[in-house]
């Protein structure tokens, strides 16, 4: 995200960034799908090659583990995403009810 210097030495956020970053988390969050269903996967592949009961009783339950700390993690990254972006449309909203006012301003004026 990147920050531009405003009016008055303030800072301000674009939103077309906050935007952008909402797409980011989500390519991630895909990423990471993609990377909790391989290694849950394998560890289930290793459960059941395993041939000791102790052992595959173990695989299995880091197998369902590891699957619902992902959905966890699923949960948070849509919720960041969806932040990203209600953020991004409420910048965008108030810059463009700064500009009507403005205008009104100076439309006032002349």
């Amino acid at each position: 995200m990147e920050l531009t210097q405003g009016a008055g030495g303030g800072f301000s956020v674009r939103a077309g960034d906050l935007a952008a970053g909402s797409g980011q988390v989500l390519d991630q969050q895909q990423r990471c799908a993609q990377l909790a269903t391989a290694v849950t996967g394998l560890i289930a592949q290793m459960a059941g090659a395993a041939g000791h009961q102790g052992l595959t009783d173990a695989l299995v339950t880091a197998s369902q583990s590891g699957m619902q700390t992902y959905e966890v993690a699923g949960a948070l990254y849509d919720h960041v995403a969806d932040g990203l972006r209600r953020s991004a449309a409420e910048y965008d909203q108030a810059e463009q009810a700064v500009t009507q006012q403005a205008q009104a301003v100076m439309t006032s004026l002349w």
